[in-house]
C-alpha cells in the first residue's frame, strides 16, 4: 500500500470531507452575518453630540419602501419588513442571481480571478 501525506490510500478513500464534497459540505456549513439594512444617513458631528434618549432622527426614505437584505456589506436582495409574533422579519420580493451572491461571499473577484 503507498501513502499520501502519512495516509494510507485506504486512509485517504475513507475521509470524505477531503473530497470536493466535503469542501462543498464545509462552505454550505459557514455561517454568514446577513444584515438587513433599513437606510443610513450622513449628519454633521455637531448634531450627533446633542442626540439624547428621546431624540428623533428622520431619514429620507419612505416608511413603505423596500429595505436591502445585505450579506457580506453587499446588497443581494430587497424585502419588506414584518412582524412574527413579537420578532421582526424580512419577507424577500426580489433577490440577486447565485453568481452575484457567491461575489458579495468574496468567493469571485471582479475579472473573474
Amino acid at each position: 500500500m503507498s501513502t499520501v501525506s502519512g495516509q494510507t490510500e485506504e486512509q485517504t478513500d475513507q475521509n470524505p470531507a477531503d473530497g470536493p464534497d466535503g469542501h462543498l459540505d464545509r462552505i454550505l456549513a459557514m455561517k454568514i452575518p446577513v444584515i438587513v439594512k433599513i437606510t443610513e444617513k450622513n449628519m454633521a458631528m455637531e448634531k450627533i453630540l446633542k442626540l439624547s434618549i428621546g431624540s428623533m432622527i428622520q431619514f429620507d426614505k419612505d416608511a413603505y419602501q423596500h429595505i436591502d437584505l445585505m450579506i457580506n456589506n453587499t446588497t443581494v436582495g430587497l424585502g419588506q419588513p414584518v412582524k412574527v409574533g413579537e420578532k421582526f422579519g424580512l419577507k424577500v420580493v426580489q433577490i440577486g442571481d447565485i453568481a452575484e451572491t457567491i461575489k458579495s461571499l468574496g468567493g469571485e473577484k471582479e475579472g473573474g480571478e
